[in-house]
């Protein structure tokens, strides 16, 4: 029984307004339908999917207690627990810079992947960081010819390795 695809992150916010617009007003999410549920939030899409769920962090009925959250209210930072980073694929890197430029939303970017993959790294209000992929001409070109990501990726760092000798430098994200 493999997994087939991700539904849906929850972030549980102080500042529920301010989230949602960042999801919304940053990322492009949508805010659409939500089911009654017996505590406040709101659901963000991404086309068809609510990729994005919003929740309150003060509410103990949110997500039932079963998630180990930073208790602000006793010095903790606010932040994401075990979650590092959340990613999107996503389309047209030189417009979302501009974007979060006017915006004035600090990111970082790099490319990765031996030139496969440009990544924009951004904080939400809740210290969630969310990464968001490009794909480059070159690796939509190998998948197009029917490569998998990964073995496109593969295959284009053995390439570079071959002809120099040695194995491509990536930068790591800390």
């Amino acid at each position: 029984m493999p997994l087939e695809k991700l539904e849906h992150y929850t972030v549980r916010s102080l500042d529920m307004e301010k989230t949602r617009d960042f999801y919304r007003d940053v990322c492009g999410l949508k805010v659409g339908p939500r089911p009654p549920l017996d505590f406040a939030g709101w659901w963000l899409y991404c086309g068809k999917t609510p990729v994005v769920h919003l929740v309150p962090l003060d509410n103990p009925i949110a997500i039932r207690g079963e998630v180990n959250v930073p208790d602000v209210n006793n010095g903790a930072a606010p932040g994401s627990g075990a979650v590092d980073h959340l990613a999107f694929s996503a389309s047209d890197v030189q417009g979302m810079k501009r974007h979060l430029k006017k915006k004035g939303v600090p990111f970082k970017e790099r490319i990765q992947a031996g030139g496969f993959l440009h990544q924009i790294f951004l904080d939400d209000p809740n210290g969630v960081t969310v990464e968001l992929n490009y794909h480059t001409k070159k690796l939509k070109q190998l998948t197009a010819r029917g490569a998998s990501m990964g073995s496109a990726i593969k295959r284009g760092t053995a390439k570079k390795k071959a002809a120099n000798g040695r194995p491509s430098a990536t930068k790591k994200r800390a």
